[in-house]
């Protein structure tokens, strides 16, 4: 709603008490600062048992609303002779203050001339006066605006609203409650109340809080409007301060801004369908996610939970739908960074924030196997690899560092949608591979986590091609670190982030928008926490279908939900299910308890590529090296990973002839003329060998695949 005639209270609870000296003056000799009758601190802050009142310390219990002094409309003296106050908000002294009034009322017959206040806009008198009265859980500070927006400051924290924001005079009141901040946070900071509530401004209003806490992890969190929990709001942080600009009124409070839960509603859902299967004799599998219409992971629901239904029937008990346990899961995250002419200037904190992403990802002690990648682009046609896809963090730590000295060929364009249809492509490609060697063991998710500082001015590729492209490919999700600058565009960033969640460019799931580069390790932190947690929103269930043939859709639904926005669907073919299926078709796809799979079956696992690689066979992780392991190179030859095992590969004209691996392939010889086809070995044998079993004495190793 348009704030109107309406009442807009700050309450600071147990904060302060108004206090005032009355018809006394301040001593002439200097006071101390934060001692009492002395000056306040910088961060508006007193000494033990002071509080900071006009920017002075006094006793918190000293004075009343009636001690204020009042000022002479006609004279602009105070009728009681104190010398004239100066409001919080402004460094100007009011020559005529307006009479005392109380949050229910503050209008007066008096009009005394207006303060102006530090960011410009002129405060109309009725304004002048910021009133503090007990409100029950503490002390409460009230000033009316208008039009003319103007400053409220109270007890440290500050409300700065412009012109324009408001239509009509407005009565404001401040409260630091005392509530407790809600559970899943790290709170830095008391919870404060801002009224009236649900107030929506016509432009955004700027609100600093003040904290204590870590302040490379502090943010604001603001509560929502028409829904439930508090959204991360990126804050700009100096000193034991938080900024940041809101739209509506609300409660909020500061708090750890990279570690935190925040609670879903479940009453409205949206499902991801990330793959479907069919299993013999008659079962069927999704592989989906749950999260609320707000984009907030949905975990721990069970089998109960959900509703299963094909082709709109419900199905019946027989076909015991079960949860299974997904172990194979593993994450692809592939960083894909603008390196167009506009982020040169912020690129070593750009980097370091992807840094932060890496180790927080990495390092959170978490149980996913994650796999990144680092892309760069700017206006060129693609994006540049310059790290393929890998578990080893200390290969993506040194990629990152690499792109500091990276040249784009097309520095003055961004190709901002054709950097989303190429990173999908990519990661697409990378799971599938990555799925196949271990032989269905592996579900795989992949998040292109885009930094950019601006829009898509290449025009190679229009914003409608990208979100069709994010469409056809479920299992991959786009989410994005928009630096605020003056090419910045955030509309473009919520139409490639929002996936059918209710977003904004400060209120979405899987948009940050940075107000500045000092903030960048933190953001990317929270983002990589947010993948971390996504483990417990993704689900495996399976159930036995009773259909024999034809195609048929089924589809998982959770049952306590007032609102499905999307629903888990999945087209399948019946024609070959036979009899036999039941709940043991389920325990038994991953082996048994005594030997259960390493990897391949319904999600059974998936092997570490640095050091192993799936057996089809057993099932099971076979030790050696694996499909991203670097084996180690010698002279005249590199080393590759053949069937579990490290080998040397000769470079063109050599082979090891003294099968001393550590001198590499010392020797010069002719083109190979001998294939082992049992080892898949090459070699070069001299004419005087005449028999295969003469190879290993008396041929020199070339290598092979």
């Amino acid at each position: 709603m348009h704030i109107s005639r309406a009442s807009v209270v700050v309450l600071v609870a147990g904060l302060f008490d108004l206090a005032c000296t009355g018809s006394s003056s301040p001593p002439s000799s200097a006071k101390e600062p934060g001692t009492e009758g002395g000056p306040c601190f910088p961060n508006s802050t007193c000494m033990t048992s002071l509080t900071c009142f006009s920017n002075l310390c006094v006793n918190a219990g000293a004075t009343t609303d009636a001690n204020m002094p009042i000022a002479n409309p006609d004279t602009g003296k105070n009728t009681d002779a104190p010398p004239p106050t100066t409001t919080p908000d402004s460094s100007k002294t009011s020559d005529a203050a307006a009479p005392p009034t109380t949050p229910d009322s503050s209008k007066t017959s008096d009009t005394a001339a207006p303060p102006t206040t530090p960011d410009g806009p002129t405060v109309p008198a009725v304004d002048a006066p910021i009133l503090a009265t007990d409100a029950g859980s503490g002390s409460s500070g009230t000033r009316t605006l208008d039009s003319t927006g103007g400053t409220v400051t109270v007890g440290g924290v500050t409300l700065t609203v412009p012109q324009g924001a408001l239509s009509t005079p407005t009565d404001i009141t401040i409260i630091q409650t005392s509530d407790p901040v809600p559970s899943g946070y790290e709170a830095y900071s008391p919870l404060y109340k801002f009224e009236p509530s649900g107030a929506i401004f016509a432009q955004p209003v700027t609100v600093s809080l003040p904290f204590q806490g870590d302040a490379k992890l502090a943010t604001i969190f603001w509560s929502r409007t028409g829904t439930t929990g508090y959204e991360r709001l990126s804050a700009t942080i100096a000193g034991n301060l938080a900024t940041v600009q809101v739209t509506h009124f609300s409660t909020g409070f500061v708090a750890n801004g990279v570690e935190y839960t925040d609670p879903p509603d479940k009453s409205c859902v949206n499902e991801r369908l990330i793959k479907g299967k069919t299993l013999s004799p008659s079962a069927v599998a999704l592989f989906f996610e749950v999260d609320d219409c707000q984009g907030r992971p949905i975990t721990g629901l069970t089998t109960s939970d959900f509703a299963v239904a094909e082709d709109g029937a419900k199905l019946s008990s027989e076909a015991v739908p079960t949860i299974l346990n997904a172990t194979g899961l593993s994450i692809f995250a592939s960083l894909v960074i603008d390196m167009s002419s506009s982020t040169q200037s912020v690129l070593p904190q750009v980097i370091s924030g992807a840094k932060a992403f890496v180790h927080k990802l990495q390092d959170n002690g978490n149980p996913l196997m994650v796999q990144i990648s680092v892309e760069v682009f700017a206006g060129e046609a693609s994006l540049t690899e310059v790290q393929a896809p890998t578990l080893d963090e200390t290969k993506v730590l040194a990629a990152l560092d690499s792109i500091s000295g990276y040249k784009p060929t097309d520095p003055s364009s961004t190709n901002l949608y054709g950097a989303v249809i190429n990173g999908l492509q990519k990661l697409t490609q990378a799971r599938t591979t990555f799925e196949s060697r271990n032989y269905g063991g592996a579900l795989t998710s992949g998040y292109l986590v885009l930094f950019t500082d601006g829009g898509d001015t290449a025009g190679l590729h229009t914003q409608k091609e990208a979100i069709t492209a994010e469409t056809n490919d479920p299992a991959d999700q786009v989410m994005a670190v928009g630096l605020q600058t003056v090419d910045y565009d955030p509309s473009a960033l919520v139409a490639l982030t929002s996936y059918g969640a209710q977003c904004t460019p400060t209120s979405c799931q899987w948009l940050i928008t940075s107000p500045d580069q000092t903030v960048l390790d933190r953001d990317y932190s929270a983002l990589a926490s947010r993948i971390a947690g996504q483990r417990q929103r993704t689900y495996l269930l399976g159930y036995c279908s009773p259909k024999r043939a034809g195609q048929h859709t089924v589809s998982v639904t959770v049952g306590s939900a007032t609102t499905t926005q999307t629903a888990a669907q999945y087209q399948f073919q019946a024609n070959s299910f036979v009899a036999g299926c039941s709940a043991t078709t389920f325990t038994s796809a991953c082996g048994t308890t005594a030997a259960p799979f390493q990897c391949g079956g319904l999600g059974c696992g998936a092997c570490d590529d640095r050091t192993s690689h799936c057996d089809m066979a057993s099932s099971q992780c076979v030790n050696g090296c694996g499909f991203s392991q670097q084996c180690p190179s010698a002279p005249n030859a590199s080393g590759v990973c053949t069937n579990g095992s490290c080998r040397l590969a000769c470079s063109s004209g050599y082979a090891d002839c003294d099968g001393n691996a550590a001198n590499g392939c010392e020797t010069a010889v002719p083109a190979p003329n001998y294939h082992d086809p049992s080892t898949g070995q090459f070699y070069y044998c001299p004419p005087e060998v005449s028999s295969p079993s003469q190879v290993s004495s008396m041929c020199c190793l070339v290598g092979g695949a």
